[in-house]
């Protein structure tokens, strides 16, 4: 198995380095935004950390896409050259969760290295919100959920290609434009349709504890990862 996860990482050692990219530069882009609006807004008296929260928005964003495109790429390359389907999927898992760790703590450094640095450009303005309490207090969950879902997301659409693909886009546009739509309508139009739905909706997810959360994360997680397993244990390699 440790075999196994050394090729793994040599094979997939440039994803990781991209993702450091990908937090280092949403979180420089996210610093010269909230520069430009502090430099026209004289009388801000507060801030976000913008340059933390666009590093963190492009490293889960870069994860959770290549998780899912890339199993079916390494699926193929590795199975094809002899690699068992356990070891591959024991060992891919294993290494993109290493890689999100090291994302992590990227990203704890870059939020108090921002921190540090808004509290002397912006030393009148008040910090809305500190984010290293929540990347240390949940960073190691993101790491380890983000892979299993994407994985299993990977693995649908290997196994169901474009039927999988469509309900997945469906999915992505109601959630992009449906989901603003009935929260938007809660506020301005609670009568509505989309108004009622969503203060259903609202009213559910206050029903249920916060600590609750945690444990339906996970057990959705560990489903994704064995709904992984029974779709790739059988999976056809195409070259």
């Amino acid at each position: 198995m440790l075999s196994a996860l050394k090729k793994q990482f040599r094979i997939q050692y440039m994803d990781g380095i991209l993702l450091m990219c990908f937090a280092v530069g949403g979180s420089l882009a996210g610093t010269i935004l909230l520069t430009v609006i502090m430099h026209f807004d004289r009388g801000a008296e507060s801030y976000v950390q913008l340059g933390t929260t666009f590093g963190m928005i492009m490293t889960v964003f870069y994860t959770f896409i290549m998780n899912m495109v890339q199993i079916r790429i390494y699926f193929n390359l590795e199975v094809s050259m002899g690699c068992t389907r356990s070891r591959f999927f024991v060992s891919f898992y294993i290494v993109n969760f290493i890689f999100n760790l090291i994302g992590v703590c990227l990203l704890t450094v870059i939020s108090l290295a921002d921190q540090a640095l808004c509290s002397v450009m912006y030393p009148d303005c008040m910090n809305e919100i500190e984010l290293t309490p929540y990347l240390l207090r949940w960073g190691i969950l993101a790491a380890a959920v983000i892979p299993m879902i994407s994985g299993f997301l990977g693995a649908l659409l290997m196994r169901y290609g474009k039927r999988a693909g469509w309900i997945l886009w469906a999915l992505w546009m109601f959630g992009c434009i449906g989901l603003p739509r009935i929260t938007e309508a809660v506020s301005e139009a609670p009568d509505s349709v989309f108004g009622k739905i969503g203060s259903v909706l609202i009213n559910l997810i206050r029903m249920v504890p916060g600590n609750m959360w945690i444990c339906i994360v996970g057990v959705v997680s560990l489903l994704g990862l064995g709904g992984a397993w029974i779709l790739l244990r059988k999976q056809q390699v195409i070259s």
